[in-house]
Formats: C-alpha cells, sequence, structure tokens
C-alpha cells in the first residue's frame, strides 16, 4: 500500500469520527434545550381542553414525549447521514 494511501484512508477516519462527534454533541445539546422548553414552559402539551396538573409527573412525561419525538426524528437523520457505511 503507498503512503499517499495510507494517509487519505487516515484523513478520512479521522474527519469521519469528528463530524459523527459534532453531529451527536449538537443532537444531545439540542435535546438538553427541548427538556429545557419543556420545563420553562415554552413547549406545551394539551389533549383537547386538558392540561395536566403542573406536578413532577405531568412534566416528566412531556418532556420524555418531547424528547422522544425529537430524537427519533432529528437523531435518525444524524446517524443515518454520518453512518460509516453510507460515505
Amino acid at each position: 500500500m503507498s503512503r499517499a494511501r495510507v494517509l487519505f484512508h487516515m484523513v478520512r477516519a479521522t474527519s469521519w469520527s469528528a463530524s459523527a462527534a459534532t453531529a451527536f454533541c449538537s443532537t444531545m445539546g439540542f435535546a438538553v434545550y427541548v427538556g429545557y422548553a419543556v420545563y420553562s414552559g415554552q413547549i406545551n402539551m394539551r389533549l383537547d381542553d386538558y392540561q395536566g396538573a403542573p406536578n413532577s409527573a405531568w412534566l416528566g412525561s412531556v418532556i420524555a414525549l418531547a424528547s422522544s419525538v425529537f430524537l427519533s426524528l432529528i437523531g435518525f437523520y444524524v446517524v443515518q447521514k454520518h453512518h460509516p457505511a453510507r460515505s
């Protein structure tokens, strides 16, 4: 194997891991922001005319729902985009 080919593959692997780490960190950071937005009242969940009592059970349910929706939609895109088999 030539030195140029080895260098190319090393640079490619390093750049892939750096971009995957950046995408992962930004996704987790936004998921934390979604949790904070639910906690601070910026994101609300209503079921027709019913809104839950502002207690820990309701807040935990809304945070879990918002985070799971976000992570399943955006997280899937990030994983699909940065998967090594697709590069």
